[in-house]
């Protein structure tokens, strides 16, 4: 008899120890950690930014002390909060406005109550002219459990280039696609942009024939500092591989390419862009050869921008049909 109490008292006491090791925590262990300040803060600007790229004027309120001051990189400054949000409505309302993207960089406290916030603001796309790298420098303050931003500065500092180089064919960013008049089953789309601080402009292109994908491939145009010239290198989905050199007379380029085909056979041509209108420009190609031997020119294909992009110009490989050698 004493010792079945013995045993069932031992297993109550089990359930007793088991209870309070598996029982659920109680509603203070439940409670989330609190974020630490500079948690905080990083979660501002990242707030700020999404907003901001949203048109989110009313949220963007939130972000700001009522006395909050900003200078931007013209050196312009703005004292309070409504002067702000008036001055972001105007600068949204225009359409033009790009992404921002914010890195921040390093978070200082000054104090329980303020802070100094630095970070890289990135613009997509990035606007044109020389390449750039945007900074801003702010202070935030505490008010209540929530931190605000007191005031911010912005700078730009020029990044090292050969934009000045390329700067006359900024115009081609963008997508584009046109037909060549004496074939209108030939279609030609391209898409191209910067690479990072603009030092070359890399092409991605697709060349159809009724419909059907017939290649595709990358052009990289830079500044060749050996040559002293704008200089293009070609690689298409045929394995076939162009260098171009090119030459500005006004509004024309003219780029006399020279390449090899994936078996060997060289080809060289004459080709001209033409711009007519920021939208729209020419494209021949003249002075064909294959292995030596001439190939018909081809005189005018009018390539026009697409606006707005609803696809990029280039394909999977593995969806182009291949194009037998001439």
């Amino acid at each position: 008899m004493k010792s079945c109490f013995r045993f069932g008292l031992v297993v109550a006491l089990w359930f007793v120890v088991a209870g309070a090791v598996f029982a659920e925590p109680s509603q203070a262990e439940k409670k989330p950690k609190p974020k630490t300040d500079d948690a905080a803060i990083r979660e501002l600007f990242q707030s700020l930014a999404t907003a901001f790229n949203k048109g989110d004027t009313k949220t963007l309120t939130t972000f700001w002390t009522e006395d909050a001051d900003l200078v931007n990189v013209e050196g312009k400054k703005t004292v309070g909060r409504d002067a702000l949000i008036e001055q972001f409505e105007q600068y949204l309302s225009a359409g033009t406005a790009a992404q921002i993207h914010l890195n921040i960089t390093a978070v200082r406290m000054l104090g329980p109550q303020h802070a100094v916030v630095d970070a890289d603001i990135v613009l997509d796309p990035p606007p044109a002219g020389p390449p750039t790298t945007d900074r801003m420098a702010a202070v935030v303050a505490k008010q209540g459990k929530k931190w605000r931003i007191a005031s911010l500065r912005e700078a730009v500092t020029q990044q090292p280039s050969n934009y000045p180089h390329l700067k006359h064919l900024e115009w081609l960013i963008g997508d584009w696609a046109g037909r060549a008049e004496d074939n209108a089953e030939v279609e030609i789309t391209s898409t191209c942009e910067w690479t990072v601080n603009k030092n070359f402009i890399l092409r991605a292109f697709t060349v159809k024939i009724g419909g059907e994908t017939k290649r595709v491939g990358t052009q990289v145009i830079g500044w060749d500092p050996l040559a002293a010239q704008v200089t293009s290198w070609a690689f298409d989905s045929e394995a076939g591989m162009f260098t171009g050199r090119w030459s500005r007379d006004d509004n024309c380029w003219t780029i006399k390419e020279t390449g090899a085909l994936r078996d060997g056979e060289k080809v060289s041509a004459t080709n001209t862009m033409t711009r007519i209108d920021p939208d729209t420009y020419e494209l021949a190609s003249r002075e064909r050869l294959f292995n030596g031997a001439a190939q018909p020119n081809i005189e005018k294909v009018l390539i026009k921008r697409v606006i707005p992009s609803a696809e990029k110009a280039v394909p999977a490989l593995e969806k182009v049909t291949p194009q037998p050698h001439k």
